[in-house]
């Protein structure tokens, strides 16, 4: 009888010790991704058999490197201390998912046009791999960001899918300012390129015909400083 409760005390310290770790790594992952507890789903692949025996004599908390947001397979530490010292330091072998919320395309869009909210919407999606290619902020509807490649319905949006809509485009006809010590002139001419405001661009003066570089100044002006 005696050696039954044993048996079953060791069993039951196991156990919640297990939880007890699980627990901490779904926390710690929750605030790494910036997202709900239950959200985060993580498997633990490999973990030495008496960490869960000391998990009842030490404090414990997780850490992974430098705290990035990663899915899929990867190593995380327990870390064991005991008034404020640290008396053990274990790794743990994992697998991680997560629930985001992504951007989601409702209908066929072209390549280069402008983002508007009818374009997309939020469904909250399992993300097993490739966590960093996913935009899971908020988009611009003001018509300052285009898409950059065909995206057929249902397509989750990607950083590498959208871009800038540009203040100055190849072929715009602007002014350009030439400015020295002692003058300023502006004459008209030719973007050859795309770009911001504060980009330098190379432009073509219409009455030379001489390719200069200059600065965007505003969506119709060029500065060239001499």
């Amino acid at each position: 009888m005696k050696l039954k409760l044993i048996l079953l005390s060791t069993c039951l310290s196991i156990c919640f010790s297990a939880e007890n770790i699980m627990d901490l790594l779904k926390k710690h992952y929750a605030s790494v991704f910036k997202s709900e507890i239950e959200d985060v789903y993580v498997e633990i692949l490999r973990m030495p058999n008496l960490v869960e025996n000391k998990m009842n004599q030490f404090n414990a908390r997780i850490s992974t490197s430098n705290n990035i947001a990663k899915v899929g397979s990867q190593h995380a530490w327990l870390t064991l201390a005991s008034n404020g010292k640290i008396k053990d330091k274990v790794p743990l072998s994992l697998n991680v998912s997560v629930k985001k919320n992504v951007w989601v395309s409702n209908r066929r869009i072209k390549r280069d046009e402008v983002i508007d909210n009818t374009m997309f919407v939020r469904e909250k999606t399992e993300i097993t791999k490739n966590y960093k290619k996913y935009h899971f902020g908020d988009l611009d509807f003001l018509g300052k960001i285009k898409i950059t490649r065909k995206m057929e319905e249902g397509t989750i949006l990607t950083n590498q899918m959208f871009d800038q809509v540009p203040d100055v485009k190849r072929g715009d006809q602007v002014n350009v300012s030439l400015k020295g010590q002692t003058y300023a002139i502006t004459l008209p001419g030719k973007a050859r390129q795309s770009g911001l405001i504060g980009d330098e661009v190379f432009v073509i003066v219409e009455a030379t015909g001489k390719r200069i570089k200059g600065i965007i100044d505003s969506p119709n002006h060029i500065i060239v400083r001499r």
